[in-house]
């Protein structure tokens, strides 16, 4: 029996490979831009998102990334709005449960202090 991936691994390398070919390539502008998203998608994956929040956050930043280094906003008409309506709410989503998490955290830990105290 095979071990589940984490959401996120294999996008994250593929973006990874990405920047570093575009690099090889001399292409600069797609180099950032698949590295930014590779760190973006690194990151998200260390606020461990529950499955749906993580899958929707990597598709999102898979997209806006692989459309820029191949100029999908350019050659497919309909792909922008895909694109900002799909990153937009995983990115409003990841944060909102990232700013929940750390305020059940630092409240929690509030309330053992007070306890023992």
């Amino acid at each position: 029996m095979s071990e589940i991936e984490p959401a996120g691994k294999k996008g994250g390398l593929r973006t990874r490979d990405g920047a570093l070919v575009a690099l090889a390539l001399g292409d600069l502008n797609s180099c950032l831009r698949l590295g930014l998203t590779f760190l973006l998608v690194a990151l998200a994956r260390q606020i461990s998102l529950p499955r749906p929040f993580d899958f929707a956050f990597l598709l999102g930043m898979a997209l806006q990334a692989w459309g820029n280094a191949f100029s999908l906003f350019e050659d497919i008409g309909w792909y922008d709005k895909i694109v900002h309506f799909v990153l937009p709410m995983a990115v409003a989503a990841a944060s909102v449960l990232s700013e929940m998490r750390e305020r059940m955290n630092s409240s929690s830990a509030g309330i053992a202090v007070r306890q023992c105290g």
